[in-house]
């Protein structure tokens, strides 16, 4: 085994063992939506800005670990540049994070982010030349 794929599997193992429980605390601040228990999958939908620094640095090192896992991020750069999470920024204020949790320990299952668009001039449609370009 190469050292990238050793690099490989130890981050998708960790990236895949998160746990973060807490958001499913039914007082949680910020949640838009909660789907406390469908057949042991807890979701819940959150404002992103009430997501704490340590559980922003959590969902990217798991979405980095997919991302890994499917061939989207090349296995020797990741292992290269000792990456272990996804390096985006802060997401936008409106913007929004929605995450699939197990019910019963909080093992992250599935992560997405929607960012808010940039503010645009009223009656700015998709179709209008001189937008902001959607965040991608």
């Amino acid at each position: 085994m190469t050292e990238a794929a050793r690099y490989l599997e130890r981050v998708v193992a960790a990236g895949c063992a998160i746990r973060l429980p807490q958001l499913r605390d039914e007082r949680r601040a910020g949640v838009l939506h909660r789907v406390p228990d469908r057949h042991g999958v807890s979701v819940v939908a959150l404002r992103a800005e009430t997501v704490s620094p340590e559980e922003r640095d959590a969902l990217l090192r798991f979405r980095f670990a997919q991302y890994l896992e499917v061939g989207f991020v090349d296995a020797r750069l990741a292992q290269r540049e000792r990456l272990v999470r996804d390096p985006g920024g802060p997401d936008a204020p409106g913007s929004v994070d929605c995450v699939a949790l197990d019910a019963a320990d909080g093992l992250v299952l599935a992560s997405l982010s929607i960012r808010a668009p940039a503010a645009a001039p009223a009656g700015t449609t998709l179709s209008t030349r001189e937008r902001p370009l959607l965040p991608l």
